[in-house]
């Protein structure tokens, strides 16, 4: 399931849902219209809806958050991670929620609260290493937000921080992050491994086009 990121909706994540059903996957989209920012009500929704792809598939959900979309991934792998086989956050600034970005003026404005009322359990749960295997993908070009805020500065064998190079709308249409998605999904939960990150170097070289 793939979560969008401030202010946009299913329709932001179109593209790589559809490539990733191209490759075989079940993929879904939230189906909870904007996404504004994270609260108990959405909560239980989420909860919900992860619960009725479990039973749809009889395996546990990946999430794929991007932007505020990963913050929101981030909490709930904390709150209910029960069904959850693994999170991404793609260019999501968990890691510091309260952290000023360019788009922090979009989220008060929407929100109708600062980000520095970002409730503070939720700001440590957003940043907290996942209890189940992690991958954040992030870009020094994000140009949105800041790439400290997008990455755990404690890594280990089930939590990895992956750098591509792309802004911060082309997360979801860039091909060398579809590749890394595709990898990642294709993961063992018995047997979960890191990406190799060797492997950029080959995706770079045959990627036509960056955004």
């Amino acid at each position: 399931m793939v979560v969008p990121g401030l202010s946009t909706n299913d329709m932001s994540t179109e593209i790589v849902r559809s490539f990733l059903k191209y490759k075989g996957f079940s993929a879904y989209g939230w189906e909870l219209g904007f996404n504004v920012k994270y609260t108990e009500s959405l909560e239980k929704k989420l909860i919900k809806r992860i619960d009725e792809l479990y039973e749809k598939h009889r395996q546990k959900v990946t999430l794929i958050g991007w932007s505020l979309g990963g913050v929101t991934i981030r909490v709930l792998a904390q709150h209910a991670p029960e069904k959850i086989k693994q999170v991404i956050a793609l260019g999501a600034p968990f890691s510091n929620i309260k952290g000023k970005t360019h788009v922090s003026w979009w989220y008060s404005l929407l929100a109708r609260e600062s980000v520095q009322k970002f409730n503070p359990q939720w700001t440590k749960d957003a940043a907290a290493q996942p209890l189940m295997p992690s991958t954040a993908i992030y870009s020094k070009t994000d140009g949105m937000v800041s790439w400290e805020y997008c990455i755990d500065w404690v890594t280990g064998p089930m939590t990895q921080n992956v750098e591509v190079f792309c802004n911060h709308l082309g997360f979801g249409m860039t091909p060398t992050v579809w590749t890394i998605l595709v990898d990642r999904l294709l993961q063992s939960e018995d047997n979960w491994q890191l990406f190799d990150e060797s492997k950029l170097i080959d995706i770079e070289k045959t990627t036509v086009f960056h955004i």
